[in-house]
């Protein structure tokens, strides 16, 4: 998980942009005490924190096969339309 200090600047570098929401992908699963910080800066700005840790990556690929190679590789499967 990158540390306090850089999703602390990383949010407020998107707050410039003021936008409704600012999405989180980390593949890892945060501790209770990160997820509390996230928390916490979320109560500081006026959009909402989407976090996608880990275990929803993994219950994505599970549910959606085709999509592993967009998120390791950032392409679309054979055949798909962009």
């Amino acid at each position: 998980m990158p540390s306090s200090t850089v999703l602390y600047n990383e949010v407020s570098t998107a707050a410039q942009h003021q936008p409704d929401f600012w999405v989180l992908v980390i593949p890892l699963n945060p501790t209770p005490n990160q997820l509390d910080f996230l928390n916490s800066i979320e109560k500081s700005y006026p959009f909402k924190i989407i976090l996608f840790p880990l275990a929803v990556i993994e219950e994505i690929i599970y549910t959606f096969p085709e999509t592993k190679s967009i998120l390791i590789r950032g392409l679309l499967p054979n055949g798909s339309e962009e």
